[in-house]
């Protein structure tokens, strides 16, 4: 996946969210019941809300910032999203799924972060900086409900 502009990085955001989820689901449904599983299930459901609010976001964009063009920004191109992922669905101990889901958000965050400071116009730091809110506020979402499901 090739991204070149912001409106191409929130389709790789999207993609990402939309591959864990899918992982998610299915391996999910392979896990016996318990803490693992259940996680499982919260973050395939939040993901694919996740993914959901991402394409709202591009729908209510400003059409320049979409446009905006990254490319000479990032150094090395974000991985494809099936990468970030990988391995999410193999692992099926809590503490694993935990990780997987994190580090897939961390992914993201990092590259947000980085574009946040190269953004030229408002309109593409505001779309960039409303990206990274949702990612920070899911991610918390997600790391609340982890502590919630290993109390019980």
């Amino acid at each position: 996946m090739k991204i070149e502009t912001l409106g191409e990085l929130l389709n790789w955001c999207d993609a990402i969210h939309s591959e864990l989820a899918e992982r998610m689901t299915r391996s999910a449904d392979q896990t016996p019941e318990g803490p693992a599983r259940w996680l499982m299930q919260y973050a395939a459901k939040h993901e694919a809300q996740m993914a959901e609010q991402l394409e709202g976001i591009e729908q209510v964009a400003d059409q320049r910032a979409l446009k905006t063009w990254v490319y000479d920004w990032l150094e090395h191109p974000p991985p494809k999203p099936e990468t970030v992922v990988d391995g999410a669905d193999r692992e099926r101990a809590f503490e694993a799924v935990g990780r997987a889901v994190f580090d897939a958000h961390n992914e993201i965050m990092t590259v947000l972060k980085f574009l946040i400071d190269r953004a030229d116009t408002p309109e593409a730091k505001e779309l960039i900086e409303q990206m990274l809110s949702l990612e920070e506020g899911h991610t918390r979402q997600i790391g609340q409900q982890m502590h919630r499901i290993r109390d019980m």
